[in-house]
């Protein structure tokens, strides 16, 4: 669509890229600007620093700063006008719209534009009285014709009406986006707030798929542009579309009829649209604002053409039937409604085979209220299209027009073996969209994403290449296939991943539980639910399948609780990616989804569609456009792309490569963890033998690996990745203190020492807050994951869930039970009720199982923070080790060292690693003081961040380990009124003061 039609808020890339060749920018600048995906709201941003930094010169800058500046004064000044018109109807059309509008009729129709917006907002919307008395004769008597006079095709005193309301109507272009309240409400309740350019149906194409969408915009009428492409016109005929059959017909015949052979004798494709408000005189509507019609009976349109052969001259009729399509019926869609509307068409297209040589004059139906029957013109009137009017040929110049017929004909043969030359079809960079929707333009997919998918049945062909959904983070599916546990989606996923099956009623949660209990209820964190959103042709209770309309009345309702209760309650806003999957014929329910995911997200930022069939696509789009623009779908959509291809480059996007996870075996060997076993002990963090090893080291640019570290160094837990980095060489060891030796030793003790043997054993870490001894205790999983079955417990879990997990992880894959590998379980801040549960759990689980054991089956490595780690070391040496913020001399050298070698990394800021820095001053009170007062200095204590640090400050000296929620953060720095559109929402740092960045730990549960 071209980019002067669209507000810059909509502008894409290629809009861009056209308005910067239409300013002079270079070629090769003009690459780099859609290579950094500069978009309308992008360009509106851009400043001289990041024009610089790209290589542009000064000149190049100068120009487009200049320009972009002007493109939004122009816009600013063009609202102000909207504003000031609506305020002021006495604004003259000439101000609004240019002072190119100079000839005697023009000034006529600004006129009669600028009478229409100064009538009052309520008046009802129908069409003129002399729309409908155009074709009404009282007195027919003396009716004749004798020449055109301008302004009228009818010179009697008959009480015929002159025809000089549509037909000279003014065409002036006007804004199609505007935004703010309007006032005024016509009887069709024409209370739009925002009016969106529409596509046309395509000619020709009685496409059921295509829909219009109520109150959005045609482009205005025109007139003959090469012949080929259709010319249009409008009638609004709200009124006219309730009459009875005699009346309707005379009057859908005359405006036809008149609007055809007034195309077929200049030779040009057209179309007129009935249901489309076609002058401003339709108060209260925009010109080419879609209205729709009610058809109550389609025979009644298709009938009326048969007053061809009572128009045309006898020699003409063949060609006008040939020339003259039968109506089309294109629907008109609403969002929540069900009330059924459509805008008519007729397609006129003369052929040159058909209309050369030939003129064609017609004598037009008009109904007669006396005699209550359809008169005909006496006398023929030929018509031409004259700009966007259908106009008589005046008796003066109709030899002239007769004469050039021969040189219209030409011009027609020509169009058309222009027209029927194959376009070359430029095929779309699928693969880099595809790579940017799913990576925002990264090298691989952010591992931290998580995805709802949304999808209709999927046959065998296409269920051979969805392996990229296996192994995507899928939180949720919504099935709209009854047969997907059967021989569908879900059979297939269920072969590689632990799920739960829910019905859409589920999440209606008519006890009224808490958020947190529902969740819990639902079991939503602990494996991908499934959610069949039409029932299950395999369930033996209620859900059975059902049609659209019994969907709507009883399934939609829990379809929008759903979705609610996922975007406000469960899941953070940017934190998920709403993927469509379209891979059969498109059904109401599921475009009904994505306008529930549209509302409840803002907007289109995290919806991605893949259809691999158009006609899918173009079904799905049309219906969905009741929520959102085409265009703006498009943009967000990969159409045409072979499933096949899609799989191969989404796996190729994924950080990790497939690698299956293996654990050690008691034989001293390997064996595989599938993904579907490991989901199904969800109460364990599971370390691998082989863990990281699948993630692809070459996609980690330097940076992303500094940031890896300096997250870990700012005060966040350890992560596997850190370990891994670190034994590849690609980053600095994680520094290991001499407690993490004597953890070792008493774990060696447990296993090979000469102590009593119990089935459980314990061992305890407790460490002073920010001394490290978390990360000691990752540290001695880590590397003993090869020697033992290591894991850590996601204490939220009931205690029998986690010993039955944990006595199945032990067991797995093993022949001689008895033998089997022990397993160290990482407990962390743990209770100790909780711990000594767990030992009691285990050890009853064992007792089961055998009396004697050579080794311990499970060691409970606890760890947790305590201010007096030395006294609590001292009641247990045997099992328990300390850790503090003393180090030692070698300590020393090793943090000093780690130090200097973060500060030789580009934007390093000491501050920015607290945790480390302050750890490598033993947390001296001297140095924290000093450090405070600096972190201090120039802070603003009025403002709402100062203000959270408090309340953050308070909290976590009461409450050890406390924390508040990210949305709660947001909400009390009133962040959620005004980052609704920002690319990413809510997006909390940018908005915290650099003291607050220094002080605030951001932690990510595995639960939510």
């Amino acid at each position: 669509m071209d980019y002067k039609t669209l507000p810059l808020a909509e502008w894409n890339e290629s809009h861009v890229r056209c308005w910067l060749e239409s300013i002079g920018i270079k070629k090769e600048y003009i690459e780099k600007l859609c290579e950094e995906e500069v978009t309308g709201p992008v360009l509106k941003e851009l400043d001289e620093p990041f024009l610089k930094s790209m290589g542009m010169k000064g000149g190049q800058i100068h120009i487009i700063t200049r320009k972009r500046n002007e493109l939004l004064e122009h816009l600013q000044k063009n609202a102000g006008v909207d504003s000031a018109q609506a305020d002021n109807p006495s604004i003259k059309a000439s101000e609004v719209f240019g002072s190119d509008i100079t000839t005697k009729d023009d000034k006529k129709r600004v006129k009669t534009r600028n009478s229409a917006v100064s009538m009052k907002a309520n008046a009802p919307t129908e069409e003129t009285d002399s729309d409908l008395k155009a074709f009404s004769i009282k007195q027919p008597e003396n009716f004749h014709v004798t020449s055109y006079q301008k302004g009228s095709s009818e010179t009697d005193n008959s009480g015929a009406v002159k025809e000089t309301g549509k037909e000279h109507t003014e065409k002036t272009m006007f804004t199609f986006c505007r935004r703010g309240s309007r006032k005024s409400q016509s009887l069709h309740e024409n209370t739009v707030e925002s009016l969106t350019l529409s596509k046309f149906r395509q000619f020709k194409n009685e496409d059921i798929n295509f829909k219009y969408v109520k109150n959005r915009i045609l482009a205005p009428e025109t007139g003959v542009i090469d012949l080929i492409t259709p010319c249009h016109e409008y009638k609004s005929f709200t009124t006219a579309a309730k009459l009875d059959r005699q009346r309707l017909q005379a009057k859908f015949a005359y405006e036809v009829i008149r609007y055809a052979s007034a195309c077929m004798n200049v030779r040009t494709n057209g179309t007129i649209h009935f249901g489309v408000m076609d002058s401003v005189e339709d108060k209260g509507w925009k010109h080419g604002q879609i209205a729709g019609i009610p058809v109550r009976d389609r025979d009644i349109y298709v009938d009326a053409l048969d007053y061809i052969e009572k128009c045309f001259e006898p020699s003409e009729q063949e060609a006008a039937r040939n020339c003259i399509h039968p109506p089309i019926f294109t629907e008109v869609i609403q969002k929540d409604s069900q009330e059924q509307y459509f805008v008519v068409e007729v397609d006129i297209e003369p052929s040159s085979s058909t209309v050369k040589g030939k003129i064609f004059q017609v004598r037009l139906p008009r109904f007669n209220e006396n005699s209550n029957k359809v008169n005909f013109d006496k006398i023929p009137v030929l018509y031409q299209r004259v700009g966007t009017k259908s106009e008589p040929v005046k008796n003066e110049e109709l030899v002239a027009f007769i004469q050039g017929l021969q040189e219209k004909d030409v011009r027609r043969e020509k169009a058309e073996s222009s027209s029927n030359e194959d376009p070359m079809e430029i095929s779309q960079n699928l693969g880099r969209k595809l790579s940017v929707l799913f990576t925002d333009g990264k090298n691989y997919m952010n591992d931290s994403l998580l995805y709802i998918l949304v999808t209709n049945s999927c046959g065998k062909e296409d269920l051979k290449s969805i392996n990229f959904l296996m192994r995507m983070n899928i939180f949720c599916v919504f099935d709209f296939d009854e047969d997907s546990n059967v021989s569908g989606l879900y059979a297939k996923y269920k072969e590689h991943h632990e799920t739960r099956s829910h019905f859409l009623q589920n999440y209606s949660n008519e006890s009224k539980m808490s958020t947190t209990e529902f969740q819990k209820h639902l079991g939503l964190f602990d494996h991908t639910s499934w959610i069949f959103c039409n029932g299950r042709s395999d369930f033996r209770g209620d859900e059975k399948p059902c049609d659209e309309d019994t969907w709507i009345r009883t399934k939609k309702k829990y379809l929008k609780k759903a979705i609610s209760f996922i975007c406000d309650e469960i899941l953070p806003k940017g934190s998920f990616v709403v993927l469509f999957l379209l891979s059969s014929p498109v059904e109401k329910p599921i475009v009904d989804t994505f306008q529930e995911f549209y509302t409840e997200m803002n907007g289109m930022d995290y919806i991605i569609c893949i259809a691999e069939s158009k006609e899918n696509y173009e079904k799905w789009a049309n219906l969905a456009q009741a929520s959102c623009s085409i265009e703006t779908l498009e943009q967000r959509s990969i159409v045409g792309m072979k499933l096949s291809h899609v799989d191969a480059t989404i796996q190729n996007m994924l950080p990790s490569a497939i690698c299956p996870r293996h654990l050690p075996v008691s034989t001293r060997g390997l064996c595989v963890l599938p993904t579907l076993e490991e989901e199904k002990m969800s109460s364990l963090e599971i370390l691998c033998a082989d863990q990281c090893d699948d993630i692809k080291l070459d996609l980690l640019n330097t940076k992303e690996i500094q940031e890896i570290e300096r997250t870990f160094y700012q005060g966040r837990k350890v992560s596997w990745k850190n370990f891994w980095l670190a034994d590849k060489g690609s980053c600095g060891d994680v520094i290991e203190r001499e407690a993490c030796e004597e953890v070792h030793k008493i774990l060696d003790d447990i296993l090979h020492g000469n102590r009593i043997r119990y089935s459980v054993a314990k061992l305890k870490i407790f460490h002073q807050p920010g001394s490290g001894g978390s990360t000691i205790a990752r540290q001695v999983l880590w590397k003993r994951r090869k020697d033992l079955r290591c894991a850590v417990v996601k204490s939220s879990y009931p205690i029998a869930t986690v010993s039955k997990h944990a006595v199945n992880f032990r067991e797995y894959d093993e022949n001689e039970i008895k033998n089997s590998l022990p397993v160290l379980l990482l407990v962390e801040d743990y209770d100790e009720d909780y711990l000594d549960e767990l030992k009691n759990d285990l050890m009853d689980a064992m007792a089961a199982r055998s009396r004697h054991f050579s080794k311990p089956c499970f060691i409970l490595l606890g760890c947790k923070r305590s201010n007096v780690p030395e006294k609590l070391c001292k009641a247990s040496p045997l099992d328990t080790v300390a850790v503090t913020h003393k180090l030692t001399d070698q300590e020393k050298h090793l943090f000093k060292t780690k130090i200097e070698k973060l500060k030789k990394q580009k934007d390093f800021k000491p501050e920015f690693i607290l945790t480390f820095v302050l750890m490598s001053e033993e947390f001296n009170e001297t140095y924290v003081r000093e450090f405070v007062e600096h972190l201090l200095q120039g802070i603003d204590l009025s403002s709402p961040v100062t203000n959270l640090m408090r309340y953050v400050a308070l909290l976590n000296f009461y409450v050890h380990n406390s924390y508040i929620s990210l949305s709660h953060c947001e909400a009390f720095l009133g962040l959620g009124a005004y980052t609704e559109k920002r690319v990413r929402e809510y997006d909390f740092k940018n908005n915290l003061s650099e003291q607050a960045r220094v002080i605030f730990i951001e932690l990510r549960e595995n639960t939510t």
